[in-house]
């Protein structure tokens, strides 16, 4: 009743990505959207951001449009709507606390988790490729202390407009380098994994 009035005012529209076929989204949105180029707190995969979406075809529950911006969160849809098979790693809902000289107040959280990576929300100034190094303390029965490096593969404004969404790939976490962590991290994930679903 009142959309009209949020596309006035220029309030961004709540939307779900559900696919993604370079370049054009399909969107699940509550109303039809207005053609044209539309402000969308878009979420994909338990990540909400900002964006803009040129829709060239409104419906009453789905949309399709092409991905105008960010740019930088174009690697997150290629993540997302990559074939299970194709994927190095599944994906656990984790949110845990996660420190960096990078992030403003020198601390951010965790969206999820992989063993190539993990979601991020934080503060501060990012560029894509940027590598970045962080502290996180696994919420298990020991309290394990995890340091990565890890290189930003994609970035986006978060739905609040006060953090960063960020997908960091490891760069030197792995069975080699830090084989006792990465060992103890590998059936933390397995633990969760069990108990929670994947994507």
């Amino acid at each position: 009743m009142f959309e009209f009035l949020k596309d006035i005012l220029g309030v961004p529209r709540p939307v779900s990505v559900i696919g993604y076929e370079a370049p054009e989204v399909i969107l699940r949105c509550g109303s039809p959207l207005d053609l044209g180029v539309v402000d969308v707190l878009a979420e994909i995969a338990d990540v909400r951001i900002r964006a803009q979406i040129q829709v060239v075809e409104s419906g009453l529950e789905e949309c399709r449009g092409i991905w105008v911006a960010p740019q930088e969160a174009l690697p997150l849809l290629i993540e997302v709507f990559t074939p299970n098979e194709l994927r190095t790693s599944p994906r656990y809902p984790r949110s845990l606390r996660v420190r960096s000289t990078e992030l403003e107040g020198y601390q951010g959280s965790s969206v999820d988790l992989s063993l190539c990576g993990m979601r991020l929300l934080g503060q501060g100034s990012f560029e894509l490729n940027q590598t970045i190094e962080v502290l996180f303390e696994l919420d298990d029965n020991r309290e394990t202390e995890i340091r990565a490096r890890g290189n930003i593969c994609w970035l986006a404004p978060s739905a609040d407009g006060e953090h960063v969404a960020i997908g960091l790939r490891y760069l030197d976490f792995d069975g080699v380098q830090q084989p006792e962590d990465f060992a103890h991290y590998c059936k933390f994930l397995d633990r969760i994994g069990s108990s929670e679903v994947s994507y």
